[in-house]
């Protein structure tokens, strides 16, 4: 993964890879209407926001929904800044839309 081309297209706020779209988890709770009335989001939502509180808020090191079609599919996070060029993510698809095409396409933009 090149991090610095991620950061980049993250940072533009508009990653749309095939589709699917990337919904910031902001540091607080209340600063996440964009998918606190979804109950699959809620769970990784508040995790996340847990997270940060251990290992700091650091755009654009941080959590993301995956939007596709107007249905959120999955997560996915990077588990902190680059340490000596790399970065670690953690990802996740919510059960209706896994192994499917829209989880390979997840994995692969990532």
């Amino acid at each position: 993964m090149n991090w610095r081309k991620a950061t980049q297209t993250i940072c533009t706020n508009n990653h749309k890879p095939l589709g699917m779209e990337l919904i910031p988890i902001k540091k607080e709770l209340t600063e996440n209407e964009a998918f606190t009335g979804d109950p699959s989001c809620q769970e990784i939502g508040d995790m996340t926001v847990d997270y940060y509180k251990k290992i700091g808020f650091v755009p654009p090191w941080i959590g993301y929904f995956a939007k596709q079609n107007g249905h959120f599919v999955g997560s996915a996070a990077f588990k902190g800044p680059p340490v000596n060029g790399v970065v670690e993510i953690a990802y996740s698809t919510f059960e209706p839309y896994r192994n499917r095409e829209s989880e390979q396409q997840f994995v692969k933009n990532w």
